[in-house]
């Protein structure tokens, strides 16, 4: 958007903090998903990880929560020493507003915004409004009536189609209007009627006595539009001769106060007491943190109070703030933010706002799901711009089924923003794949090897056992010498890969990388095994320091690992899938997936994690060229398990054929999707880069 932050309606106190923050022109998903939040539609954004999308949610929910807060409890009518009205910024249903607030865009499904100034009681008054692009409705409307003009009883309007409406009853009324046009709207409340005029030509009476029944109550001056239009108000005009004298400009035949509870305003509680206006999840703790602290900076001058709400660590004193009615904004993992609003720590029945970041992780997830859900029942839906509830939905990858049924849900026609599309991958990524083959004889001499140190293996071939030895105990039971041969060469690619890595982190000169893998247990079977191999090299004793940030670990473990790899103090993160999900860090050179992960939009997140800020990352994977069988346990359970049996007969495992050869069997049992290896190989190909062979590691 030509201007940057200041062009898109930010409010002062939230630009002061983007300038503190040295934000100096939005991205590319901040400059189109901003506008349309701050018009107050729904949207479901789909842009690549580090792309902004936590500024791109979190600077305008700020921003709308400080001017519901900012909302008076009386209106007054302006007269011309106030500069006349202006479409209000806070009375506004999916529309953006400028910055004079003189104009206003569409954003989506139909919406609009009433003026600061109304009139009551007597007297005639005109306002005009000038049509720049699209359709636009024009007319006047009560405080709280729709802002989709004319579809409710206590608003009136006349649109470009050349039609009239109140309650939804249309009827042919003028001629129609295009950009350029202006249309002037006249209400006499001593005639009680309402007539408009094109280009300064009156069209004759519009509406008068019982067709329009909110003659006594104050009127607004009002706009509606949608997506492609945009109009602005005009206070320079002359309204046309009716008549019976000219009308007056709205406000200037008197000044009115109107109280709140006589046009619908709410009134804050003597204590000035108040609800949760906006709720963010986050899949993760850690992620949770980190959006907590970027929108803590967002409201340092908004006067926006923000809370975090996470488990697996100490959250009194974030609880008490929300029982006191002192939190406007509370981010949070969603079985901690269902509890505390089962108990009644977080008030919701004023919420405004709610945004799902990394979405997919969600609707991925039935345990999460459910809980999300309940959470979002538990919200007002009003249909007004006071109480109606906007929904964002942020992430990567927002192109599954299982996201659009839960959009089905919870958003209101949603404008959707896909940025790159659903196979889309950072164009500063470079992609290696690994293949591990266990019949070469490079990868069979690192994995049989005596030396320390030992490589403890995820017992997936021990019965679940991970103190037996793969003879002891074979994940089929039902062994057949094809099958035999297939256990150990899973066995093998998993004794090689440690081997692998180490020997990677030593040929690159690695400083920093961050490893996937598939499960807590990986995890911690990974860094036992770097432990011991910084014991046993005592030259290049800190090269395989690691940490871990997994799940299974206590939050002050992980915020510590999180700094201390971020501090430069250890070489190595080791991590899950949902632990690193949006964690930012700052020139990430490397990432190395242990093992490919199960569907295709989880990869793209992974590799998210290097190549931001225009800087050139690598994405190395380590893929077996047999069937590698990994835990896939069922509800409930964590690995290792005794039931070895492939998920589909009832059992915790799954196999991964990552690189298919010809004397590999069909996957037809596999749960996860070869889709993933082509996003990998189509990548790598896009950036002519050959894989490189295992066989030049050891």
């Amino acid at each position: 958007m030509s201007g940057g932050f200041e062009a898109m309606g930010l409010g002062s106190e939230t630009l002061r903090a983007i300038g503190e923050l040295g934000y100096a022109l939005p991205t590319e998903v901040q400059d189109e998903a901003i506008p349309l939040i701050l018009g107050g539609g729904d949207v479901m954004v789909a842009a690549p990880t580090g792309s902004g999308k936590t500024a791109a949610f979190g600077l305008p929910i700020v921003d709308l929560v400080r001017e519901k807060l900012c909302e008076k409890p009386v209106v007054v009518v302006a007269t011309r020493s106030d500069d006349g009205p202006r479409f209000s910024t806070s009375d506004r249903d999916c529309v953006q507003v400028s910055g004079d607030g003189l104009a206003l865009e569409g954003g989506g499904r139909w919406g609009g915004s009433r003026a600061t100034a109304g009139a009551r009681g007597g007297g005639r008054h005109y306002f005009g409004v000038e049509v720049e692009a699209g359709v636009v409705r024009v007319g006047w409307s009560c405080a709280g009536a729709s802002l989709d003009l004319g579809t409710d009883a206590r608003g009136a309007g006349y649109g470009g189609t050349g039609v009239k409406s109140v309650a939804k009853k249309f009827s042919k009324y003028g001629e129609a209007f295009d950009a350029g046009d202006l249309i002037g709207c006249v209400l006499d409340l001593d005639a009680r009627k309402i007539s408009f005029s094109k280009n300064g030509r009156d069209l004759g009476v519009a509406f008068e006595g019982k067709a329009f029944g909110a003659w006594d109550e104050a009127l607004f001056p009002t706009a509606s539009t949608r997506r492609g239009g945009r109009c602005r108000l005009r206070l320079d005009d002359e309204p046309p001769a009716t008549g019976g004298g000219g009308a007056a400009v709205v406000g200037t035949s008197h000044v009115a106060r109107l109280p709140a509870e006589e046009i619908g305003g709410k009134r804050w509680p003597a204590s000035h007491q108040r609800g949760v206006s906006a709720i963010i999840l986050e899949p993760a703790r850690d992620l949770a943190e980190q959006t907590h602290e970027n929108l803590t900076a967002y409201a340092r001058y908004a006067n926006v109070s923000c809370c975090l709400l996470i488990g697996g660590c100490n959250t009194r004193e974030a609880e008490g703030v929300c029982r006191r009615g002192e939190c406007d904004v509370v981010t949070g993992t969603p079985r901690k933010v269902l509890d505390c609003v089962s108990r009644g720590i977080v008030d919701v029945s004023s919420a405004r706002f709610f945004v799902l970041d990394e979405a997919d992780c969600f609707a991925d997830d039935k345990e999460d799901l459910k809980v999300v859900l309940d959470i979002f029942g538990r919200l007002p839906k009003g249909k007004t711009r006071q109480s109606r509830l906007q929904t964002a939905f942020f992430s990567a990858t927002l192109h599954s089924d299982a996201v659009r049924n839960l959009a089905g849900i919870a958003c209101d026609a949603p404008t959707w923003v896909d940025l790159k599309g659903p196979a889309h991958l950072p164009e500063t990524v470079y992609h290696v794949v690994v293949p591990v083959d266990p019949s070469d004889p490079a990868i069979r001499a690192v994995a049989t090897k005596k030396t320390p140190p030992k490589v403890v293996t995820d017992a997936v071939h021990r019965g679940g056992k991970l103190d037996a030895k793969s003879e002891e105990a074979s994940r089929n039971k039902k062994s057949s010498s094809s099958s035999s041969r297939e256990e150990r060469d899973s066995e093998m690619v998993k004794l090689a890969k440690p081997a692998l890595l180490v020997n990677l982190i030593d040929k690159l000169h690695m400083d920093q990388v961050l490893v996937f893998c598939r499960t807590n247990l990986d995890c911690d079977l990974l860094e036992k095994y770097l432990i011991a191999a910084s014991g046993s090299a005592a030259a290049t004793a800190r090269r395989y320091e690691c940490r871990v940030l997994a799940g299974g670990r206590e939050m002050r473990e992980r915020r510590a690992s999180l700094d201390a790899f971020k501090n430069g103090d250890v070489r190595i993160l080791v991590c899950t899938d949902v632990a690193a999900r949006g964690i930012d860090v700052e020139g990430l050179p490397y990432v190395v997936n242990m093992t490919l992960p199960d569907v295709p939009e989880t990869y793209v997140h992974r590799v998210g994690r290097v190549g931001r800020a225009e800087r050139i990352g690598l994405a190395i994977s380590f893929v077996a060229t047999v069937k590698e069988y990994v835990w896939y346990c069922r509800n409930g359970k964590k690995p290792p398990q005794p039931d070895v049996r492939l998920y589909d007969e009832g059992g915790n495992c799954v196999c991964s054929l990552g690189c298919p050869r010809p004397t590999c069997a069909s996957p037809t049992k596999s749960r996860i999707s070869p889709l993933v290896v082509v996003v990998v190989v189509v990548a790598i190909k896009k950036k002519r880069i050959r894989p490189r062979h295992s066989t030049s590691l050891p």
